[in-house]
């Protein structure tokens, strides 16, 4: 006789990444709880001081903050700004929580926010670090923006199709909004060459050679 057919499983293990989509189960328990986590205490900019250990939190002596959610231009923003300027400008950076944009707010502190479209960004981000999965990824979209939306009008937001096309267009509404001098980056060709090879640089520094780095280009 034939053995009884195995039952299926639930929906949530059939999307789980083990399958082939990182929708359901995470693959790495412990590094999923861990990026849970930061999604939910990055509110709070207490907490993005004591518990986030990325990045660089803006303090009196910062000059702008440039944030946002994973993927979404932002080394590229903060190299391209800093090459722009004659001299070395205190930049924070990389927390990838909101509660470093409500502290520089707070601070009186210039702050760009860079927005990428949520399909462009969760998909991005779920190749870069395969542990996370889409839904873990659409949460942590929502709640890096949602805690923001007061603070809509005291930021400059730098959409990210505008990064990559016109980033002096970014700088000049961050001069008009906050009364600053900040260079223009000028989106030359060569200017753009030389930020993508210091892209590239930080990249290599951060994740090595091989699989790594090429989702890290993703």
């Amino acid at each position: 006789r034939e053995p009884p057919p195995e039952p299926a499983a639930p929906a949530e293990a059939r999307d789980r990444p083990g399958s082939g989509v990182a929708a359901g189960w995470p693959r790495h328990p412990v590094k999923s709880l861990r990026t849970e986590v930061r999604s939910v205490v990055g509110r709070w900019p207490s907490a993005c001081r004591l518990l986030l250990r990325r990045g660089t939190m803006p303090t009196t002596d910062t000059d702008i903050c440039i944030e946002g959610f994973q993927r979404s231009g932002n080394t590229y923003a903060v190299i391209a700004f800093q090459f722009a300027q004659p001299g070395h400008a205190q930049i924070a950076h990389h927390v990838h929580a909101p509660g470093a944009v409500i502290a520089a707010v707070r601070l009186g502190i210039p702050v760009v926010i860079l927005v990428r479209r949520p399909e462009d960004a969760i998909v991005s981000t779920v190749i870069r670090w395969p542990h996370i999965t889409v839904r873990q990824a659409l949460r942590a979209y929502v709640r890096f923006h949602d805690p923001l939306a007061p603070y809509r009008d005291r930021v400059v937001v730098g959409r990210f199709d505008d990064l990559i096309a016109d980033f002096d267009a970014i700088i000049d509404g961050v001069n008009r909004r906050f009364g600053t001098t900040f260079s223009r980056f000028g989106s030359s060709e060569d200017s753009v060459r030389t930020v993508l090879e210091e892209l590239d640089r930080w990249d290599r520094n951060a994740l090595g050679q091989g699989e790594a780095l090429e989702r890290g280009r993703a």
